[in-house]
């Protein structure tokens, strides 16, 4: 098997799926046969305020702790992953929505924030 060693980092609000998106991927994962780790931040509120991330590796040798840096950074809510663009690696991959939002102010778009050798990937 092709060595592999990822990490995803899934950002987004309280309620929005972050955590079950986070659990989907390394189930599925798992029963793919790779090894991994995951590491949940949530706040103490149950569902609405604050924000949530998920971070998971997927290896195919055995790790035992996440990464620095994650490869790729996965936004369900721009202003939320925003603080986060620095955790991504140098040439790691940020996925977001590029949709036009009209309650989000002139240079607040994340695409406005990467850092240089960052790759943008936008969804529509």
């Amino acid at each position: 098997m092709k060595e592999t060693d990822i990490q995803l980092m899934f950002c987004g609000s309280a309620g929005d799926g972050t955590i079950a998106v986070g659990d989907i991927f390394k189930r599925a994962m798992a029963r793919a046969g790779y090894k991994v780790i995951a590491f949940d931040i949530y706040p103490p509120e149950i569902r609405g305020f604050g924000k949530c991330i998920s971070r998971v590796r997927v290896t195919s040798r055995q790790a035992y702790s996440l990464k620095h840096a994650s490869d790729v950074l996965v936004s369900l809510n721009d202003s939320y992953a925003i603080p986060h663009v620095s955790e991504v690696r140098d040439f790691g991959s940020v996925i977001y929505d590029n949709a036009p939002i009209t309650s989000m102010g002139e240079g607040e778009h994340i695409s406005g924030h990467l850092l240089p050798g960052q790759l943008p990937y936008g969804l529509r």
